[in-house]
């Protein structure tokens, strides 16, 4: 059986997904690829300003070149990269490319 463990701000787990390690740690990079989609789920939480548009951003920068990307890892010592979007699979040339670089 597991233990339950407590952090020192109080959350209680008992275990952490390498991913969840790195975000609690504050360094996960945060990569939106693409505002499209083609489901419109009511509960989806994007926002107005990306929503159907073909944006990409680094957290919350905006992302002209792949540069950009790797500029905004470096900067807040990133660990790993979650994927999102719209749908980012949409763009998967474009995810492949992300991930090589």
């Amino acid at each position: 059986m597991l233990q339950w463990q407590s952090d020192s701000v109080g959350s209680i787990y008992n275990y952490l997904s390498p991913g969840c390690q790195i975000c609690r740690q504050g360094a996960g990079l945060v990569l939106f690829v693409t505002g499209r989609c083609e489901r419109g789920c009511f509960y989806c939480p994007i926002s107005e300003d990306r929503r159907g548009k073909d944006v990409a951003y680094a957290d919350e920068q905006l992302v002209g070149e792949l540069a950009d990307i790797l500029s905004e890892g470096r900067a807040i010592g990133a660990l790993g990269t979650g994927i999102t979007g719209g749908e980012p699979l949409l763009r998967l040339d474009y995810v492949l490319e992300c991930i090589r670089a």
